[in-house]
């Protein structure tokens, strides 16, 4: 990795690719690393400039064995150790190793953006939008029951002001890469090559649909939530990441002729309900539909649906609204990215060579 002078590198280490979305870090090159080669990316003496290391582990004891390897192969950078869910995050011997410093849970982008700036040194703008607080909004709970409360999301889009001068910086791992040449453009298998040596930059549908709810949860009050994307193999939309759903509603498929579907994904708009009777005509076959509150949103540049849920007596509103807007700009992308790597698996699948297809 070649940084230009003056500029700072940051390397993440995460499997949650929301880690680096959105980082932008005026003088820096934010870099990721998947956990699965954080040993060969530590041993790999070509790869020395670090000026900070962000290292998110979920549990404790991977967090002492990842910092005592890279004081052993000589990584001396500062290391920001982000606290996981598992046990022993408070013990001496985790909160005292050398040259680390610790968030504990829950972090959020603004909070993360400033302690790197405390440790780089330098500033560090935070413009990324703030919890929404339900208690605080003065916005009147939208009509009980049908019909929901639909809002023209291409109109939204355009009235949203951007929050930054420049566009959202992509993590340096995906956007430094130089262009294909057109070797690889034409020749299927040097662009097999190219993407086996870049693999861990590669992510599967469900953990990039997981790291969108993790970000919207991030946003967004909400109780449950999932994530729908359109299947080629049956044309239907699947549930692909979710949390707080019943296990019936995982298995939920939704049909092109669904209202969902028609009205939110392809019609290109948000859907804002409350439910006071505990069904809805329009809303009887998709996940979260007996929710006291349902917000539906039309992932732009996919064929997917984002469905959020409260339990309580506050309404959605349009500034919820705003905020997943900014998260699936570059969310959307990313999933998208994910969905072509899903079709090309699908499509070389049969090339694999089983143990038994090679028995003769």
């Amino acid at each position: 990795m070649t940084v230009s002078d003056g500029e700072r590198r940051v390397v993440v280490i995460s499997r949650n690719p929301t880690m680096t979305w959105g980082l932008t870090i005026p003088g820096c090159e934010i870099d990721s690393v998947r956990p699965q080669h954080f040993g060969e990316w530590v041993t790999n003496a070509s790869d020395e400039t670090v000026d900070l290391i962000v290292l998110d582990v979920s549990d404790s004891s991977e967090a002492i064995e990842g910092v005592s390897l890279l004081r052993a192969n000589a990584r001396l950078a500062p290391i920001l150790l982000i606290a996981g869910d598992g046990e022993g995050w408070d013990r001496d011997d985790v909160r005292n190793l050398p040259g680390t410093r610790m968030l504990p849970l829950p972090v959020d982008r603004q909070l993360l953006l400033l302690t790197i700036g405390q440790l780089l040194e330098i500033d560090v703008a935070t413009d990324t939008p703030a919890l929404i607080d339900a208690g605080a909004t003065s916005a009147e709970p939208a009509v009980a029951g049908p019909p929901p409360k639909m809002v023209n999301m291409s109109e939204r889009r355009a009235a949203i002001p951007p929050t930054v001068a420049e566009p959202r910086v992509i993590p340096v791992s995906t956007s430094t890469a130089s262009a294909p040449t057109a070797d690889v453009a034409d020749d299927p298998h040097a662009a097999a090559r190219l993407l086996l040596r870049r693999a861990d930059r590669v992510y599967g549908v469900g953990e990039t649909a997981w790291a969108i709810l993790c970000d919207t949860e991030e946003h967004v009050r909400q109780d449950a939530a999932c994530l729908m994307v359109h299947d080629d193999m049956d044309g239907e939309w699947h549930v692909v990441a979710h949390r707080g759903l019943a296990h019936v509603e995982r298995h939920m498929r939704l049909g092109a002729d669904s209202w969902w579907i028609a009205s939110v994904v392809h019609g290109g708009q948000a859907a804002i309900l409350t439910n006071d009777r505990g069904s809805s005509l329009t809303t009887a076959q998709a996940p979260l539909s007996r929710r006291k509150q349902l917000l539906a949103f039309a992932i732009p540049g996919i064929d997917a649906l984002l469905l959020i849920a409260r339990d309580d007596d506050i309404a959605f509103d349009e500034t919820d609204l705003d905020a997943i807007v900014s998260i699936t700009e570059e969310g959307g992308a990313l999933l998208a990215d994910a969905v072509d790597i899903r079709r090309l698996a699908r499509a070389l699948s049969p090339l694999i060579e089983r143990p038994e297809r090679l028995a003769t």
